[in-house]
């Protein structure tokens, strides 16, 4: 319940709007769907997340940003894609693991040939000065200590649940989507890669809670 608490608040809120009743109403709504029985505790300590969230600062690929500056004219919250895929043996995902950075692992559960409709969804897609990044909420519980959410940590926890896999298919659905809506996408330059917010472990001034690829 917990993850799709999560999910739900930030799939409802205008980032770039800090107008606080806003944000207690969002955060109340979604108490009451999922967790009705936490709704006094846990409303203020995620209002406060909230707006940490929104105003920590993201590094990736030379650039910073927080999510405070994307407006909701340039984001797609959910965003399901469907493609197609010839018959494959899963195993041979593996090879992918060869392009991976040091430090970052990923495997498959299961040897056996697919074929299909490939379905899932992106929990946030945007625009930020020209390139295109994907966003992953997630709500695992990694540790009690802030330490536990460093960048170190980050690339175990992101290998032990195998979201390397993950956002690799996440980028070549929206390496497809991009292809059929602007044409001149580059890859190399518009895309601008994938974010993963731990959201527990995610402080203000700091990269604790955040992985960035």
């Amino acid at each position: 319940h917990v993850g799709n608490l999560l999910h739900n608040m930030f799939e409802f809120i205008d980032y770039s709007d800090s107008n606080a009743e806003r944000i207690k109403n969002a955060v109340s709504d979604s108490l009451r769907i999922f967790l009705p029985q936490y709704k006094i505790a846990f409303q203020e300590p995620l209002e406060k997340m909230i707006t940490t969230v929104l105003s920590t600062e993201i590094e990736i690929q030379g650039t910073s940003f927080k999510l405070n500056e994307v407006g909701n004219e340039s984001k797609k919250t959910e965003l399901e894609f469907d493609f197609m895929t010839n018959k494959f043996n899963v195993e041979a995902l593996n090879v992918l693991r060869e392009d991976l950075p040091e430090g970052f692992d990923m495997h498959t559960r299961c040897n056996e040939e697919i074929k299909g409709v490939l379905t899932g969804f992106v929990d946030l897609f945007f625009e930020n000065n020209g390139k295109y990044y994907i966003l992953d909420w997630k709500s695992n519980f990694l540790g009690d200590e802030i330490e536990d959410y460093s960048k170190d940590k980050l690339k175990h926890a992101m290998s032990d649940s195998n979201y390397h896999l993950q956002y690799l298919i996440y980028s070549l659905a929206i390496k497809k989507f991009l292809e059929t809506k602007l044409n001149e996408f580059d890859y190399e330059k518009h895309f601008g890669g994938v974010i993963y917010l731990f959201l527990r472990g995610v402080r203000e001034n700091s990269q604790s809670g955040v992985f960035t690829y």
